[in-house]
């Protein structure tokens, strides 16, 4: 095969390899986003609650043998419980302070958590490694990876649910007319408090499907929660905040922009081109693809 016949190969492969991995940030992102459209505030151990899910994940695989993917029907609602006496602090602090304060204390959480997680795990790298792990999906001479395809599964359907939850649901019409006017929805009798509860719990629970997915693909260590802060935050900036379709718009970009980059210019270049798109949306375009200012 000569280089004329590699070339759009490569090209697919890479196109190939940029929708996976951009589904997989649009997941690891749309709880920072749903927290930002609805609280208003920038959640900072959002990464903190995608590494306690991937260290969870890997417990429960190592003690108890079992599969990352049935682990996300016990994660699932566990960070959603977690997330709510989590809010209630949080809104108690916002309540009581300034922004500034409210970024301290979340940086303060976010490091409380990393300690504790060296403290228990050390800073060995992790991943979970299942019989599935090195599977790989041959099409022509494109090669898939199992679990790259599971993820996209995965994606998928978390998206899809929260979407039709947001919009065919009582209580997700509900979390959107708090996100657009509080004051409005408040006096059309929805109960405020409990609608960003039940939003933060929420927010934190998909953090809990993405971390297990995570688990799986890319290696971790207590320190890995500052990664998928900043490529959550690409994402939400990409897309917009408070917007599904956007952060989906948004994590795709990501991940081709990354993927592209990797394959061109070499592996030590991709994460640096997250950041450089990153602070030109940032700097012209501060609406996002499809949603409000991110101020």
């Amino acid at each position: 095969m000569d280089v004329t016949q590699m070339l759009p190969l490569f090209f697919l492969q890479i196109l190939m390899n940029g929708l996976f991995l951009g589904m997989l940030y649009a997941l690891m992102a749309i709880g920072l986003s749903l927290c930002l459209g609805v609280l208003k505030i920038l959640n900072i151990p959002h990464g903190s609650f995608i590494l306690l899910s991937c260290y969870f994940t890997y417990f429960l695989f190592h003690i108890y043998g079992l599969d990352p993917l049935i682990s996300i029907a016990i994660l699932f609602p566990l960070f959603f419980f977690i997330g709510i006496p989590f809010q209630k602090f949080i809104a108690f602090s916002v309540r009581r302070g300034t922004v500034e304060s409210i970024l301290i204390l979340g940086f303060a959480i976010t490091g409380v958590i990393e300690n504790a997680l060296l403290l228990i795990w050390r800073a060995t790298g992790r991943a979970v490694r299942t019989s599935y792990s090195t599977y790989s999906i041959t099409i022509g001479d494109i090669i898939i990876p199992t679990i790259y395809v599971i993820g996209l599964v995965v994606s998928i359907f978390a998206l899809s649910m929260l979407y039709l939850f947001l919009t065919k649901t009582y209580t997700g019409k509900a979390i959107r007319s708090v996100s657009q006017d509080p004051e409005i929805a408040s006096v059309f009798g929805v109960n405020i408090n409990k609608i960003r509860w039940i939003a933060y719990g929420l927010s934190v629970a998909l953090s809990a499907v993405a971390g297990a997915i995570f688990s799986m693909i890319f290696p971790f260590q207590p320190f890995s929660d500052i990664t998928y802060l900043t490529k959550s935050l690409t994402v939400v900036v990409l897309g917009g905040l408070g917007s599904i379709s956007g952060t989906l718009i948004g994590g795709l970009v990501l991940g081709l922009a990354e993927c592209l980059t990797g394959g061109t210019l070499g592996i030590g270049y991709q994460n640096l081109i997250g950041l450089i798109v990153f602070l030109i949306v940032l700097t012209f375009k501060p609406k996002g693809l499809f949603g409000k200012y991110v101020e």
